[in-house]
Order: structure tokens, then sequence, then C-alpha cells
């Protein structure tokens, strides 16, 4: 069975997560660093992700019908 929810709740922990990507090149590659708002963003998103992240894994140890997905999910956030 497939959870929508669950699928659009990891659709956002990407999003995010990509913009926080793209965020943080622009102010890495920035010396002046005229763009300090920017680096605010990033900082915020930074932590948007990291409580996603731990929210999506919250609800995937939850689920209890693929153990496979639950494995890939820890080792991804916890390494091997």
């Amino acid at each position: 069975m497939e959870n929508p929810w669950l699928r659009g709740y990891a659709v956002l922990l990407a999003t995010c997560t990509a913009l926080l990507f793209f965020s943080g090149a622009a102010v890495s590659s920035n010396d002046a660093r005229p763009l300090y708002s920017l680096g605010q963003t990033h900082i915020w998103l930074g932590a948007a992700v990291g409580i996603l992240t731990a929210g999506l894994a919250f609800w995937l140890r939850r689920l209890k019908e693929r153990k496979w997905l639950l494995t890939a999910a820890v080792l991804g956030c916890f390494g091997r």
C-alpha cells in the first residue's frame, strides 16, 4: 500500500535539500558576502532539512511494512 502523504513528505525533503545545496554554493562562492540574507537562509534550510530528515526516519520506523526501506533509511542517516 502506497502512502501519498509519505511520498509528499519525501518530495518536500528532497526539494528543501536541493535548495540547501544551491544556497550553499551561492554563499560559499561569494567572498565579499553581500548576500548576507542568503547565508541566513542557508542556515535555516539546513535546520529544516535536519528536522525533516529526523521526521522521515521516525515515520519510516513506525511503518514496519518494508524492512529493507527502514534499513536503507537508517544507513543513510547514520552511515554504516
